[in-house]
């Protein structure tokens, strides 16, 4: 879906992360069509009765990262 909506849209940056809850999460950045910068790992889970996922910090939105993801996948002319 991320991958079909850069596509669409070449100068639109997608950030996305996501997880199941208890077996994986993930952090891809989508641009042109393409995921780059896309990780998974296990999740950090705190147990305190309502199963809380934590990302990791540096998973968090940048523009910076959003501007050099953007300007990396430019075709080189």
């Amino acid at each position: 879906m991320w991958a079909t909506l850069s596509a669409q849209h070449p100068g639109l940056v997608v950030h996305s992360v996501s997880s199941d809850g208890s077996e994986f999460s993930s952090c891809g950045w989508y641009v042109a069509g393409r995921a780059t910068r896309w990780e998974e790992r296990e999740p950090d889970v705190q147990d305190d009765g309502d199963e809380e996922v934590r990302h990791p910090a540096e998973w968090a939105f940048s523009e910076s990262v959003a501007r050099e993801v953007l300007a990396d996948s430019r075709p080189v002319r």
